[in-house]
């Protein structure tokens, strides 16, 4: 995907803008926006999943992922990683890319990464997403064996969670039980 919008898609369970499963299936963004798309429970603008064999890959080097929401009120369940869910992938943020801009019910406004890899490099960017009520506006890495790898000079910044009150609380991101998280350079506040 190198321009254009996929937009206003609606999906009752998983990947409302973009469903990639398996095998050695490769997506590659270079602009454009995933935008405004909608999921009962996971990955409102990406899902990067994969049940066994091979996982795929989302690379984004430019463009953004905005304004998607995950909210389980059809489905009652999870509503975790509006912008981007992985689960046993691989996600790749690099240049200028973005994710910004979204909401999730419960985990990962920004980004959830269930299973897999995350990796953030250059000048990419999560910032200004939300969680209703839960944990990590921005990028949540869960217990099932998650890695996240930083370098370069990306931003996490601006985003925020409510937990079940008016007030919101910035958790830019979080991490728990996870195998491996990796970062090259210096962290600034």
């Amino acid at each position: 995907m190198s321009g254009g919008n996929i937009v206003g898609n609606y999906a009752l369970y998983w990947g409302g803008g973009v469903y990639i499963q398996g095998g050695s299936t490769v997506f590659n963004m270079t602009g454009g926006k995933i935008t405004g798309n909608y999921t009962g429970v996971c990955g409102a603008g990406v899902v990067v999943h994969s049940y066994n064999g091979s996982a795929p890959t989302f690379n984004m080097s430019g463009g953004s992922i905005t304004g998607n929401v995950a909210d389980p009120k059809l489905v009652d369940t999870h509503g975790q990683g509006s912008g981007v869910y992985v689960g046993n992938g691989t996600f790749t943020m690099s240049g200028n890319s973005s994710v910004t801009g979204n909401t999730a019910s419960r985990k990962g406004g920004g980004v959830y990464i269930e299973s897999g890899t995350f990796t953030m490099s250059g000048n990419s960017s999560v910032s200004e997403n939300k969680v209703i009520k839960g944990m990590s506006g921005g990028v949540c890495i869960s217990e099932y064996g998650a890695t996240f790898n930083v370098s370069g000079a990306p931003v996490i910044d601006n985003n925020y969670y409510y937990n079940g009150t008016t007030t919101a609380a910035e958790r830019n991101a979080e991490v728990y039980h996870t195998k491996t998280i990796t970062v090259t350079g210096a962290l600034t506040d």
